[in-house]
């Protein structure tokens, strides 16, 4: 890994906010290294350098890190990532979260084979991969948040998932961009608590995170 990727990490990591060490550094290069070599087989990505996977995937997904930490330390510290693909966001979360438990579900066999080899390499105990459409996870499992980057419409993800996030739990939706209609469809006993703007290092491209939660009707 060259010198000036390493520079380009580190910078996108302090511009976040984000205190961190050697051994994050080089566990997050080793993650974008091994998603550029799965992918030459199992088309993970439509990203094919590393510079790429360090801004639109690695920073991307932590400029939700601090958002994400807060909300889920409120509840049971457990973080659902519906439809995770490669691992993001929450792998390059994980990094940053020991405290949390992640359970990342994807239905391609592909994408979690891939996600469970880099928790093995990268002794992420606290990551568990799970190979199912996201409707057969057990009801009995609950959530303190669940996320997904670019999954699915609002009204869909809160629907497919409304039955495993907690009462008083939050929905994080990555969005490129959110359309008006997409808002108006969300269903009536759910609600956008926030809309926020990400900044994400060294991206010149409109980010945004939804956080959602069940109405409280007295």
């Amino acid at each position: 890994m060259s010198k000036d990727l390493r520079s380009l990490l580190e910078s996108g990591l302090s511009d976040l906010g984000l205190t961190f060490d050697e051994v994050q550094v080089k566990k997050l290069l080793q993650y974008s290294d091994l998603i550029l070599k799965w992918n030459k087989t199992y088309n993970l990505t439509a990203i094919k350098t590393s510079e790429e996977v360090i801004v639109k995937h690695l920073l991307d997904s932590l400029s939700v890190c601090k958002i994400l930490q807060k909300l889920a330390e409120k509840g049971n510290k457990k973080v659902l990532d519906v439809g995770c693909g490669a691992g993001l966001p929450s792998l390059p979360c994980s990094m940053f979260s020991p405290d949390l438990s992640f359970t990342l579900v994807d239905s391609v066999g592909k994408k979690i084979m891939f996600v469970t080899q880099v928790c093995t390499l990268l002794g992420l105990k606290h990551v568990f991969p799970k190979h199912e459409r996201i409707e057969d996870e057990p009801r009995s499992n609950k959530f303190s948040v669940i996320t997904s980057r670019a999954f699915t419409s609002l009204e869909n993800f809160v629907e497919l998932t409304r039955d495993l996030l907690e009462e008083d739990g939050r929905w994080l939706a990555l969005k490129a961009k959110l359309e008006k209609n997409e808002i108006s469809a969300i269903p009536d006993d759910i609600e956008i608590e926030e809309i926020l703007d990400l900044k994400v290092p060294f991206l010149n491209e409109t980010r945004c995170i939804v956080i959602l939660k069940k109405k409280i009707f007295e």
